[in-house]
């Protein structure tokens, strides 16, 4: 039996880097905003340009941790264990958009700079760049309560695509 087009990891490999691809791209524009003089600045093009270029970069992390578990899980997708994404989610705690706990379960290692860029994209992954406010109402106390730590420099985002390229290395994948 061939294997479905939504389980095979290189599928969602790919769609991870053209994501990040998409992110290089948007965080030019957002530093060509920052780099405007104070009076030329707009802040909703800035406050866009940001939020989406966090939310991009995001889901190319998302998107990679999955094809991880997809390419870990490929025996017991080639041997129909596993016949759908619905299955496989099974395992994860939440929405299936808790990227820390999807890594724990399938033991993916990071570093604490690391930790600390996914801490500062997770957000991303399920509500921020989409929505001025989490959905949930203890979240959105909590959110209008603490400093907002939603950063976006150009370290942040080369530790991400270091993330991205180690977990392609650990899949046997060449770096693109």
């Amino acid at each position: 039996m061939e294997r479905r087009k939504s389980l095979d990891y290189m599928i969602w490999v790919d769609h991870s880097i053209s994501l990040s691809i998409a992110g290089k791209e948007n965080l030019k524009l957002f530093q060509k905003q920052m780099n405007l003089k104070s009076s030329e600045k707009d802040r909703n093009t800035m406050l866009g340009l940001f939020n989406s270029t966090n939310l991009i970069y995001a889901a190319s992390i998302e998107t990679m941790v999955k094809a991880y578990v997809l390419f870990k899980e490929l025996d017991k997708i080639e041997s129909n264990k596993i016949q759908n994404f619905r299955q496989l989610r099974k395992k994860w705690s939440g929405n299936g958009h808790n990227i820390f706990d999807i890594m724990k379960l399938y033991d993916v290692c990071f570093s604490s700079e690391e930790k600390d860029v996914l801490i500062n994209l997770e957000p991303f992954m399920s509500w921020a760049g989409r929505f001025p406010f989490p959905l949930h109402d203890e979240h959105i106390k909590k959110y209008e309560t603490q400093e907002k730590n939603l950063k976006l420099n150009a370290n942040k985002i080369l530790i991400a695509e270091n993330f991205l390229s180690r977990l392609q290395k650990e899949m046997n994948l060449s770096i693109k």
